[in-house]
């Protein structure tokens, strides 16, 4: 092969790359789907009441979800309420036609985790109890729903949760379900509330936001792989 068809084959190539390099450098953005945490609710600096489930019943709290993905909800139990029986969580529906907006346990989005906190660390404090969702829970749309926390089994004893009496939450307020025997355990109907009471929690979503992905000029390439 002469020297002047060898020139030629390589200007040919190098024409070529040149030409894919200026194609990608033209092409829009990539997009990357980052999951960025948002939490909502009322964190343990709220704590000024309490409420306590018996014979059966779960407690409530209407909620405002801004994103539809949970990963995460947390409640506290008061002080020194040292259990041995472990609290499932209910996520459900909600009435917006009624005001103000009724829990509806008979459409349940989630039921369970189970979680079992004996005592706080150290003993003493409020005992954190936190339902970690996994997979995470998808919610029909952004909106109003509740949750629930019933006592594993429906056992008839009392589990106490942290709340707030100054009406703190403006998007919810408590709830509590019918009495109900171990026997029959399931999540009855609410049968009251007060829309003055908030059950202190915090929820955490899955905020999906679009990242964009700029892509490399020819000349970056060049600096990176020379």
């Amino acid at each position: 092969m002469n020297l002047r068809l060898l020139r030629l084959i390589l200007w040919r190539v190098l024409a070529s790359l040149l030409g894919v390099a200026r194609m990608s450098a033209c092409e829009p953005a990539a997009a990357q789907v980052t999951c960025v945490p948002d939490t909502v609710g009322l964190g343990l600096s709220w704590a000024n009441s309490s409420r306590a489930t018996f014979l059966g019943k779960a407690l409530g709290q209407t909620f405002l979800a801004p994103d539809t993905v949970i990963t995460r909800i947390t409640v506290w139990r008061w002080r020194n309420d040292i259990d041995a029986v472990g609290t499932r969580l209910f996520v459900t529906e909600v009435d917006t036609s009624r005001t103000p907006p009724r829990p509806n346990t008979g459409a349940i989005l989630l039921n369970g985790p189970i979680v079992f906190v004996r005592d706080s660390d150290p003993p003493g404090d409020f005992l954190e109890m936190s339902f970690a969702l996994d997979p995470p829970l998808a919610l029909p749309r952004p909106g109003i729903y509740a949750f629930f926390l019933q006592r594993e089994g429906c056992d008839g004893g009392e589990t106490v949760i942290a709340a707030n009496a100054l009406n703190p939450y403006p998007h919810g307020s408590y709830w509590i379900t019918g009495r109900i025997t171990a026997l029959s355990c399931a999540l009855r109907a609410v049968d009251g509330g007060e829309d003055n009471l908030d059950l202190l929690f915090e929820i955490e979503f899955c905020s999906t936001r679009v990242t964009p992905v700029r892509a490399r000029t020819w000349g970056e390439l060049k600096l990176r792989y020379r």
